[in-house]
């Protein structure tokens, strides 16, 4: 979460902008890691650094691990084109549509 927060205050210093997070997306870990689920313990700490030091609420999305997400690079496609009814596509078209819709 330091690195995280060096990383905000850095890249608002260079930029000379004040930055405002709205939106976190984490990837999925593959697979648990001696029976936890790293993603959900991260996502837990990271909701608890953000809730403790900005005043607006900060949407975080998961979305799975999915080799499709590389094929799609690779072909020079977006998930939305290459596999739009896949799991991973499925979670970006509702953080497409949670953006569009002002929700975030």
């Amino acid at each position: 979460m330091e690195t995280l927060k060096t990383l905000i205050s850095a890249l608002s210093e260079e930029l000379n902008i004040e930055i405002n997070i709205m939106m976190v997306l984490l990837r999925e870990h593959p697979q648990p890691t001696f029976g936890r689920n790293p993603t959900a313990e991260i996502k837990r700490l990271l909701k608890k650094y953000l809730d403790a030091n900005l005043t607006t609420t900060v949407a975080i999305y998961t979305f799975p691990f999915s080799t499709k997400i590389y094929k799609a690079q690779i072909k020079g496609q977006p998930i939305s084109h290459y596999a739009p009814y896949s799991k991973v596509g499925r979670v970006y078209r509702k953080i497409t549509k949670a953006i569009l819709d002002g929700s975030i």
